[in-house]
């Protein structure tokens, strides 16, 4: 999962989430990257993740998210 936080007059960074399981929300780990560019050259060579298989997520999604 990532999100894009912005930051007041500075360019977005963007935050990875990465889970085991998404139903039981299972979080393997996180990572702050500073650019889009960066973040999905990362998850292709770390785990095949190309750009198609990004997708923007559901409200239902993000409010499962514990944000704490």
């Amino acid at each position: 999962m990532l999100f894009g936080l912005e930051v007041e007059g500075d360019a977005p960074v963007y935050l990875e989430i990465r889970f085991e399981d998404y139903q039981a929300l299972q979080i393997e780990g996180d990572h702050l990257m500073l650019t889009l560019e960066e973040t999905m050259k990362c998850a292709e060579a770390e785990y095949g993740i190309v750009p198609s298989d990004w997708r923007a997520m559901s409200q239902h999604e993000i409010d499962r998210i514990p944000f704490s």
